[in-house]
């Protein structure tokens, strides 16, 4: 299975019958990020407030490696009221 340019595996080794120890990208924190206040609109929809930052709802989970003490659970912590830190578009784009 080969992952896509997209995805939170994509450094991570495989082969056709297993998956390697989680190799992470290694995106740093910047001066650039600035702070977003989920709103009821992006209510458990993590990918939803992807595409609307970044144009790609795969990138959902950009959210849970910037705020790995707020959010273990991609999809359930990402909850209204909650500030999350988040990368410029621009800054991704070198990533990706």
């Amino acid at each position: 299975m080969e992952f896509g340019d997209y995805s939170l595996y994509d450094k991570t080794e495989y082969d056709s019958f297993y998956r390697d120890y989680y190799e992470p990208i290694g995106i740093e924190y910047a001066d650039s990020d600035y702070y977003v206040i989920i709103s009821e609109e992006y209510n458990l929809k993590p990918g939803k407030l992807a595409l609307a930052l970044y144009g790609n709802a795969r990138l959902g989970w950009i959210f849970s490696y910037f705020n790995r003490n707020q959010i273990s659970n991609p999809i359930f912590d990402f909850t209204t009221g909650k500030i999350i830190r988040v990368p410029t578009k621009e800054r991704l784009l070198g990533y990706f």
